[in-house]
């Protein structure tokens, strides 16, 4: 099975290397989404499967597309709030480490790691006349996520065992000496397919269901709706996290109200209301019980403990990396040790505090705000728009609420990068049609 794995590997990246614009996108994606987080290839300097395929989409545009490159990157509508993470990410290391070159080339790994597939995805669909990419990805897509029913149904998750099975360095929650089993211990079915942790998936769960269903009408057939929704919901169900469910049914209720009219508006908002002033304790009391999962009452632990970390250095925070390497320590095994109070630090705003302080994470709020604005102007024009809002909502929510485990943020980055690439295209060509209509117009009599 290693050696089926392999061929996988290399045929996805063989895909990147030889084909252009929507194919190295899917084969990039696909890439990202087979081989989780947790394995890598070299050990030093540390080299996963996520980095073969980033840096070969890198270097590809950069040498053979180098004038769409830069064009492209000036037209990246994200490009201040990123530029804006970046250089707290700088002032970070500086204030930790001064000018230590090695700190500076660990950070620049960081931000690739998680803002490298919002910007490449950007260029390379940039690039693109029509918008291919939702009907390529497609099957891969449900193929994986038959696998997902069948590892719901089972409990036992044989993908991911034989995938960090063949790579020589794995790092990852589960055994891989018997079948994945991620719900065995708990009161729930919990699921992860081939990301690292059942958050994971529902965080992916999200950016999937929400890049497709704003567009489905217009360019799926019913058929392939049916499929669609057949398997990812049933997926959503499995993979057992309560938050990605909560938010995709909000969000699936904001879609249907924002059709309606003003009336039937108001009319939600008022239940809603109700609903959660009767409702509510209910809630809080359901995710404030011992040993249901994260409660309440641990994140508050990890909330207090995150502000007394970062007291001393609540500007530009600890450092890159410092929460992984002094926090969260392995023993003498490699066995990562937690404080039970703590435990994984669910929030990636608590990440964000701990590692770059207040500075990174307002960096990073601000760069979460101006997607989601950016796409919410043109929400009524374009359904990319709606699907951007969509992902960006669920996915950052998610993260807010329980966290960021593997590369599941890069994913919904990639994601975002292309909706983002294809709104631009449309807006450029209906300002060209506008121009062309200008210019009849001036020759008519």
């Amino acid at each position: 099975m290693s050696v089926v794995v392999y061929i996988l590997f290399f045929t996805l990246l063989f895909l990147i290397i030889s084909k252009k614009t929507e194919t190295r996108f899917s084969a990039f994606f696909l890439g990202m989404l087979i081989f989780p987080s947790c394995i890598w290839i070299i050990d030093s300097p540390k080299i996963e499967p996520f980095h073969v395929f980033l840096f070969s989409v890198i270097g590809m545009e950069i040498l053979f597309e180098f004038k769409d490159f830069k064009r492209n990157l000036k037209s990246f509508p994200f490009f201040i709030p990123v530029l804006l993470v970046f250089l707290s990410f700088a002032l970070t290391v500086y204030s930790n480490e001064g000018l230590d070159i090695g700190k500076y080339y660990t950070m620049v790994r960081n931000y690739l790691d998680i803002y490298g597939p919002l910007i490449i995805s950007y260029i390379v669909i940039k690039r693109l006349k029509e918008d291919s990419v939702l009907d390529q990805l497609y099957w891969p897509l449900l193929i994986m996520g038959f696998l997902g029913i069948i590892e719901g149904l089972f409990q036992e998750n044989y993908p991911f065992q034989i995938i960090c099975s063949s790579f020589p360095y794995y790092n990852g929650f589960y055994s891989l000496n018997e079948p994945v089993q991620a719900g065995i211990d708990t009161w729930r079915s919990r699921t992860l397919l081939t990301t690292c942790h059942p958050t994971s998936y529902g965080a992916l769960l999200c950016a999937l269901i929400f890049f497709y269903v704003p567009q489905v009408k217009e360019k799926l057939s019913s058929k392939k709706q049916f499929f669609f929704y057949a398997v990812f919901l049933p997926n959503l169900y499995f993979c057992g996290c309560r938050t990605a469910m909560v938010l995709v049914a909000v969000a699936f209720l904001y879609m249907f109200t924002r059709r309606q009219k003003i009336f039937f508006k108001v009319a939600f908002v008022v239940v809603i209301v109700f609903g959660i002033v009767i409702l509510g304790h209910y809630v809080v009391d359901y995710f404030s019980i011992e040993g249901q999962g994260s409660s309440l009452q641990l994140r508050q632990s990890q909330l207090l403990f995150s502000i007394n970390a970062v007291l001393d250095k609540p500007i530009f925070g600890n450092g890159v990396g410092y929460m992984n390497e002094f926090i969260f320590e392995k023993d003498s095994y490699g066995k990562t040790i937690m404080e039970e109070g703590v435990m994984g630090l669910e929030s990636i705003l608590f990440v964000k505090i701990i590692d770059y302080g207040l500075l990174g994470l307002g960096t990073f709020l601000l760069l979460s705000g101006w997607i989601f604005f950016w796409f919410f102007k043109r929400e009524k024009k374009f359904p990319e728009a709606e699907a951007g809002c969509l992902i960006t909502a669920t996915t950052m929510g998610l993260f807010y609420l329980s966290g960021n485990i593997g590369n599941v943020s890069a994913l919904s980055y990639a994601l975002i990068g292309l909706l983002a690439a294809e709104i631009r295209n449309k807006e450029e060509l209906l300002k060209d049609e506008e121009t062309d209509k200008k210019k009849q117009q001036s020759k008519s009599p």
